[in-house]
Parts: C-alpha cells; sequence; structure tokens
C-alpha cells in the first residue's frame, strides 16, 4: 500500500490527520481490491477511477451494501441508482 499511494510522501502530519488519511487510504485499496471487473493491479485501478467517472462510481458504490437503506443525500444527486 505504501508504494501504490505513497504515503513516504505525505506531509500530513498533525493532529488526528495521518490516522484519517491512512484509514482512507487503506479504504480506497480495500474498495479496488474488491472490484473485480477490470482485471488490473491496485495502481491501475487507482488511475482509472481518476479518469473515468463511471468506473469512480462502480468502485464506491462496493461500499455501499445493497441490503441497507442508502442516505437520503446519496439518492437525491443520484449516485447509487
Amino acid at each position: 500500500m505504501d508504494v501504490v499511494l505513497k504515503e513516504d510522501d505525505c506531509r500530513v502530519r498533525k493532529d488526528n490527520a495521518p490516522q484519517n488519511c491512512a484509514l482512507m487510504k487503506q479504504i480506497a485499496v480495500n474498495l479496488l481490491g474488491k472490484e473485480k471487473r477490470v482485471k488490473r493491479g491496485i495502481k491501475n485501478k487507482q488511475f482509472l477511477a481518476t479518469m473515468n467517472n463511471n468506473y469512480l462510481e462502480r468502485v464506491l458504490s462496493l461500499a455501499v451494501s445493497k441490503d441497507k437503506p442508502q442516505s437520503v443525500y446519496a439518492s437525491k444527486i443520484g449516485i447509487w441508482n
């Protein structure tokens, strides 16, 4: 994960920010790893998500369980319809 997300270059060092950033990076890596339609490595999937909004939405939708109700905000802006 350190190589893919370049954690050594991260300059966040104040209060809880390092832990928060590390947690968000771990979530991102886990979601990219769960996405199985694209047969690429994490680094390539990360690049694809930055270049393609449809792919980014597909990856983010993996974080939302189909069994749980969606948030009102997400359904209003049309993220997970």
